[in-house]
Parts: C-alpha cells; structure tokens; sequence
C-alpha cells in the first residue's frame, strides 16, 4: 500500500453530497424521480445560449428568468429542511404547499410578464400573489442564509414603505404600499429583475461546469502538483496547503468547504512535520480566504463585478491576477520565514509524488479550464458559450482517467448534485437582492447613501478607504459575501469610484475587506473549521491566522493606489512591472518582520524595522519619500543581520563546489587514461 500523500487524496468531492444522499439514492423511485428533475433544471439553463428559448420557442428572457427562479425554490423546498442540521429524508406536506405556493406566486409573473416590461400598476390579484411570494422567498432566504439576511430584506423593505417618516439624509417622499410590493415583485428592478437574470443565464451555467470540474480528477491533479512541486521544500507541508486551496478555490469549492476539502490532507501533514495545531489550522483557513479570488475560473462574484460595472467578464479576470499572486507570494514567504524560525524540518522528497508524472498522467484533466481561459481571454467569447463548450470538454477528458476518477454516468450525475447543491444554497439570497435592489432604488437612496460616505470622509482619500474598509468587515460578519457585496456596491462603491479610484479597483477593494471576517474574530468561520480539523482553540488558530492574513489588508490598498497592476490597460508595462516588484519586496519585509525572520532570527528592535520598511516600500508609488525611507531601513535591517556575508558565503559556496567538481572529473580523466 502506498502511503505517500497523494494516496489519500484519490479524487475530492466525488460522489452525491451527504446532505442529499438519502432524498437522491438512486435505488428508489423518489432519487430517480429528483435526479431526473435534476437533470432537466440544467437542461433548461443549458437551452439558453443554444437561443432554443428565443428561436425554436418563443419563451421570452423574462419568462425565462421567472421560470427559472421558480424551478430553482422548487429545489430549495425539496432539499433544504426547516430545520438546520436536520437530515433530510422525506419532504413534509408544509414543503409541498411552500412548492405549490411558489408556482402560484411564479406563475402569475409567468402569465402576466407584460406588467414587467410595461411597469404598469399592481392588481389586486397581483397584491395577493405579490405577498405570496415575498413571504415564500424569506423563507428560502432563512433557510439556507439564516435570519440576519432575513432581517436585512425585510428592513429595506420597511424603509422603502416608511422612508417618508425618517428624518435627515434618510427621508424620501411618500411611498405606499402597493408601490414597494409593485417595485420588488413586478417591475425589472425586483425579484425577477436583473440580479434573477444574472442567477439564470450565467451562475447556473458556471455551477455546471463547476460541478463536473470538482468530480473530475482536476482536484486530484492540483493536490498532486502542489505536493511534488513545494512539499519538499522548507515549510513544504504548509506550501502544498496554499497551492492547493488557491488552486480548488478557484475551481469551484470556496469558503469552509475549500478549507475542509484540502485541510483534511494538509492539516495532518502539518502537524506531523512539527506544526502546532493552530498553526495548521490558521495556515489552511488563510490559504483557502482568497480562493474565490483567484483566477482563472472564480466564482459568482465575478459576474456580480462584471454585469455591474458592464464589463467583459475576462477583464475582471485579468484584474484579479496579480492582487491574487502578491497575496499567495506573501503567504509563502510567511510560512517560509516561520519554518525557518521555528527550525521545521524538511520532507524528504520521495515521500511525496512526481509533480512531473502528475502532469503527464492527468495533465489532460486542466483541458477544460485552459479552454475556458482562451475563449474568454483569447476569442473574447461569452461566459455562457466558454461554460458550456468547456463543460463538454470536461466530460470528453474525463472519459480518458482511471476507473476511479472517470466521468461514466454516475460521476456526471453527481456532478450535477454536486452543483444543484450549491445553486439550492444560493438562489433565494439572488432573488432577496432584488427586493433589496427594487426598495432602494424607490427611494432613491443610494444616491444619497454615496454622498453620505463622501461627506464623512472630508475628501480624505484614505479616510474613506479606511470607511469603507470598517462598514464592508461589518457586513462582511454577518451577512454572505454575495449579499455583502451587494449592498456594498449600492453604498460604498460609488463613493470611491467618485473620488477617483478606477471603478473595477473600487469593487474589488470592498470584496477584499470584507472576506477579512473569514478568518478573524467575531465570525472566523474559515478559522472554526480549520480549528475543528486540527483539533486546536479556535481562538488561538484565529489569532495565528490574522498575523498570516496580514496581506489581505494591504493589498487593497496595494491595487488601489497603484491600479496598473489590474491589467486593464492605459499603463505601461515598465509601470506594471515596477509596481509589482516594489509590492512583493514590500510585502516580503513586512512577512519577515511579523515572522520574525529574514537571514536570521530577528531582535524586537529588526522586526519593527522590517514592518516599517515594508509598509514604506508599498507605499514608494505613492509618497516615493516613505518608498526611500523603507528601502534604506531594509538595507541596514540586512547588514546588520549579516544578509550580505551570508550571500557572499553562499556565493563562495558554489564556486568552490564547482571548483571542487571540475577538479574531481579531471583527475577522473586522467585516470582513465593511465588506465587505459
């Protein structure tokens, strides 16, 4: 038996989700019953881009998107229980009347779609179907978000009715009540408006793709390189965590999940390679925070980004590219520095597997991602046609792996699980955004919102930021990124993009600060699971991982100051280049001065000297005094711990060995030739 690393890692995810497992076991008539169900929601979805809905059958994108959606809360009342954590085994009669109520409530939108792309007044009867429906869709909501989203729709629901009773900035006219049910109910704005369309026509069909992505042997093929390219080294084990979750963030597992997923392999590695557990777990948790930022493949906030801002959707991949490499560098250079430190010894490297023969072997399985890379970047193709034409190729390649990790039927039906899952989770949180969207947009108060934050930012730039910063963590805590997000683009984005930060850096930097709440306290819920894993405090495995996390926090600032590392053109290469090496060597001393460690251990008085050297040279672009400041304090921090004889011994080390090599081999000829 192999009991090298990568055995253990035979292929993630595969298989139905265990929170699914009993409605969908194939030996009963209901399994069969719900996995074809399955099968032809994305059937459905997949028509789309086809234009079968709006050539061969007239259906209408709007009566597209409300289809849609109603499918999509058949499934939450199906899957989801009333009860969390409660095994799901039958579907009770109040689910079936939640079912048959949200087909009434859908499908008198579905009948009467004229009112929404006419805008005419409510009926009584659209009141009653109206009310209907929101409280079906808080349900959902509150059954896989949880109240405090709840709380939120309802709140802006409330205001859009009472805004004309809230003094200040806050008060808005008169607005009844059959106004907000008509704006969040029946008009584009609302629950079957542009955030249902975007749910429809594009995060469906990437859910697709991402779930025969993470039941093909792509995870697999990540791990293994990850292993054999960085488990040898200094520090390996926690190395092999970052590449990993980075890499399976970006394919599909993101969150909690990405942190139990690859955690369950690299936290036991840790561990035994001299690790504390709350190192291991603060380790996985920060490495995983960033997944869904990472190109190439991202996740649904990406299109959230693009139908916002009304760009391609491969120009917010190439914005994210570099941001994600300086946050991962800085990881590595953290947990090399820390390995270092603490003296962590090395992996012999047969214990782990051949990145090369892992490429060889399956390299075929990166096909898929590689197409959708050249069609969005290259051919500037749509989301929806690189997801499907890349979807197919998955299922092509798979058919070449090994019996475990080929996609025969069953691994694509779980593929398809796998994704549903996912989409059941997220599709009333979509259609609550657009009640959100349609109050506010009533009331006109997210013109006045943005104004707000400028008024108390006094034209301070970084002020502003740090507001921003402060109000997206806040949300961030408590609400889903997708939500957060969301909001923060209706209260905050504005207001910086008017301050003159490139729109695109404008967005992300909200996203960033606000995925801070993953690992730090009150929520951490990435530093819970690592914590679980590991078998460490939670609050000793959170406060490691905020001290690795640290990059999060700069990077935003990194990119906004400095916006030609998002690569959307106006700049220079030369620029480009400049900024992000002046970025990493600045982020690199701030990793030693926080580990503690650069040729050496460091004194209290070099680590605060590293710390302020690194925060300088990030700042170089933008006050080149604090730039020269830092460069001059990391040049004295390194001769005074002797960096520069220990790089002329090293030097001298290697001539010498060559030296010693070329004299062994002539002394080899000539023995051979007397030999001879």
């Amino acid at each position: 038996m192999d009991d090298r690393p990568e055995a253990s890692f035979a292929s993630p995810t595969v298989g139905t989700p265990p929170e699914l497992a009993a409605l969908l076991d194939p030996t009963t008539r209901r399994g069969v019953a719900l996995s074809g169900f399955i099968v032809l929601f994305y059937a459905y979805h997949i028509a789309y881009p086809l234009d079968i809905w709006t050539k061969q059958i007239p259906l209408g994108p709007d009566r597209f998107v409300i289809l849609s959606l109603a499918l999509s809360f058949v499934l939450v009342f199906l899957f989801v229980p009333a009860k969390a954590r409660t095994p799901r085994t039958a579907i009770p009669w109040y689910d079936v009347l939640l079912i048959v109520a949200t087909l009434i409530g859908c499908g008198y939108m579905f009948t009467n779609s004229d009112i929404m792309a006419e805008g005419r007044a409510i009926t009584s009867a659209g009141m009653l179907t109206g009310l209907l429906t929101l409280g079906v869709l808080l349900e959902g909501v509150r059954r896989t978000m949880g109240w405090s989203v709840v709380s939120v729709i309802v709140v802006f629901f409330l205001y859009a009715w009472t805004c004309s009773y809230w003094p200040g900035v806050l008060w808005s006219r008169r607005v009844y009540f059959d106004e907000v049910l008509s704006a969040t109910y029946l008009h584009d704005s609302g629950m079957f408006g542009q955030v249902a369309g975007l749910w429809a026509k594009t995060v469906v069909l990437f859910m697709v793709f991402a779930g025969l992505i993470m039941v093909s042997g792509a995870g697999r093929l990540v791990m293994q390189l990850a292993l054999g390219a960085v488990g040898h080294l200094r520090g390996g084990p926690a190395k092999v965590a970052i590449l990993a979750s980075g890499g399976l963030g970006s394919l599909g597992p993101t969150g909690p999940a990405n942190v139990a997923l690859t955690g369950s392999l690299t936290i036991p590695l840790m561990k035994r390679s001299g690790y504390t557990p709350a190192e291991a777990g603060a380790i996985e948790a920060v490495s995983s925070s960033a997944g869904s930022l990472t190109p190439p493949v991202m996740g649904a906030l990406t299109f959230f980004i693009a139908d916002w801002l009304e760009l391609p959707y491969y120009k917010v991949i190439l914005g994210a590219i570099l941001p994600a490499f300086l946050y991962y560098a800085t990881l590595i250079a953290m947990v090399d520095f820390h390995a270092r430190r603490r003296e962590i010894p090395v992996i012999e490297r047969r214990t782990f597997p051949s990145a090369w023969a892992a490429l060889k072997q399956d390299g075929h399985y990166l096909a898929p991602i590689v197409l959708f890379v050249v069609l969005l970047l290259g051919f500037r193709w749509s989301v929806q046609s690189a997801v499907l034409y890349s979807a197919g190729l998955t299922v092509v390649v798979g058919q070449f792996g090994g019996r475990e990790v080929r996609l025969g039927p069953k691994a694509i039906l779980a593929g398809f699980h796998r994704g549903v899952w996912v989409l059941v989770l997220m599709a009333p949180i979509f259609a609550g955004l657009g009640v959100i969207m349609g109050s506010l947009e009533l009331t006109g108060m997210p013109v006045r919102l943005a104004g707000i934050v400028t008024s108390l930012a006094d034209g301070n730039l970084v002020m502003l930021l740090g507001l921003t910063a402060i109000v997206s963590y806040i949300l961030g805590s408590g609400m889903p990124m997708i939500a957060c997000y969301f909001i923060l683009a209706i209260i905050a984005a504005p207001a910086l993009i008017e301050a003159g930060i490139m729109p695109l850096a404008a967005h992300w930097f909200v996203i960033w600060a606000a995925l801070l709440h993953y690992f730090t306290p009150p929520v951490m819920p990435m530093a819970i699971v690592g914590a679980a894993i590991a078998g460490a405090s939670v609050w000793k495995t959170s406060l490691c991982a905020v001290r690795l996390g640290i990059a999060l926090v700069i990077v935003p600032w990194v990119f906004v100051f400095n916006p030609s590392i998002m690569l959307q053109g106006g700049h220079g290469v030369v620029e480009t280049v400049a900024t992000l090496l002046i970025s990493l060597v600045g982020l690199i001393a701030l990793a030693a001065g926080v580990q503690g460690y650069l040729v050496r251990a460091a004194t209290a008085a070099e680590r605060a000297a590293l710390i302020a050297a690194g925060l300088g040279i990030i700042s170089m672009l933008y006050s080149p005094l604090l730039g020269v400041c830092g460069c001059a304090l990391l040049g004295a921090t390194v001769v005074r711990q002797g960096g520069h004889r220990a790089l002329i011994e090293r030097a001298g080390m290697r001539v010498q060995g060559k030296a010693m090599a070329a004299a062994a081999g002539r002394r080899g000829e000539r023995t051979n030739e007397e030999g001879g």
